[in-house]
């Protein structure tokens, strides 16, 4: 994301990844090699949690709120969706 950043003249903001899960009930399973990406995956109900923890480490505003706007423009306008199976790519099967 950092070379898309610098790649298309965007100021370079911290980057965090955080994944929600709707479903209380959801339970997900990793191989060893993949046990950190437990740390990005929350259920709905921690997520207002952890945004407030990122809040905490990063107090000093980056990037402004019209670059924030120029960025999410070009991110949307730039999305392609991702043709893989997640589930699979990250043995959670």
């Amino acid at each position: 994301m950092t070379k898309w950043l610098v790649k298309n003249n965007l100021p370079i903001a911290p980057l965090e990844y955080l994944i929600g899960v709707g479903d209380s009930n959801t339970i997900l399973k990793t191989s060893l090699k993949n046990h950190n990406i437990s740390k990005w995956i929350v259920h709905h109900w921690a997520t207002a949690r952890e945004i407030e923890n990122f809040e905490k480490v990063y107090t000093k505003e980056i990037v402004s709120q019209k670059e924030l706007k120029k960025i999410t423009r070009k991110i949307l306008k730039y999305h392609q969706p991702l043709k893989s199976d997640m589930l699979e790519r990250y043995h959670c099967r």
